[in-house]
């Protein structure tokens, strides 16, 4: 959800038509696109647990 709002946050200009239609339903999201998008969603949750892990690693050195 964070993600979400930073989005839409920092986008300064209008959405694109083909957006709205995305949006709408009125336009189907490409295949190829969907796969790489989730690829890179996936990359990213990867990435925040290992930064998660390693921090709670670092917070129980430092309290011993």
């Amino acid at each position: 959800m964070h993600r979400l709002y930073m989005v839409l946050k920092d986008h300064t200009e209008p959405p694109t038509d083909d957006e709205l239609e995305m949006a709408s339903a009125e336009k189907v999201l490409d295949t190829e696109v969907a796969n790489t998008y989730l690829m890179r969603v996936e990359v990213a949750s990867a990435n925040l647990l290992s930064m998660f892990a390693k921090q709670s690693q670092e917070n129980k050195v430092s309290k011993i």
